[in-house]
């Protein structure tokens, strides 16, 4: 059996032809995160940690926000807003410390969500501005395998 044997083209053109990407409307959403990574910037060698969040209510459910965290940056406000958009999170989900990414995600959240404006070339975007706890559960979402990374604390 070859690689690609069970690769159906007209299915996978039309599951890409079928996502949307435009924004969805400012507003509180209920949000779990879904996946996750660390990063370097090409451009200054810093690193972000990214976490893509899964809207769970509302008419957007299964919407995706993809988070950048800024993390270590060469701007300083910008370093300094990452990690305080990062504590922000831990905080709504009631940890006080976390050694991974991991531990950041699986959980529902209550998020802000606004528009980003179109930014070097990509156009607008939603971001979280802000987290708080979630006061209802969402429906569980299955957790990926645990990566592991040096342990942060707020």
């Amino acid at each position: 059996m070859g690689f690609f044997d069970d690769f159906n083209v007209d299915e996978a053109a039309e599951a890409a032809e079928n996502k949307d990407f435009t924004p969805i409307p400012a507003g509180d959403y209920m949000l779990v995160g879904t996946e996750f990574e660390e990063g370097i910037e090409t451009k200054n060698g810093g690193i972000y940690h990214k976490i893509v969040f899964e809207v769970t209510d509302s008419e957007y459910q299964g919407r995706k926000i993809f988070q950048n965290f800024n993390w270590v940056n060469s701007n300083q406000k910008a370093q300094e807003i990452g990690r305080g958009q990062l504590a922000s999170l831990a905080k709504a989900l009631g940890l006080e410390t976390f050694s991974s990414l991991a531990d950041l995600c699986y959980k529902p959240v209550l998020a802000k969500v606004k528009v980003g404006k179109p930014n070097n070339g990509y156009a607008a975007s939603n971001e979280a501005s802000y987290f708080k706890a979630a006061s209802k559960q969402p429906a569980p979402v299955a957790q990926a395998a645990d990566a592991s990374a040096g342990k942060f604390s707020m």
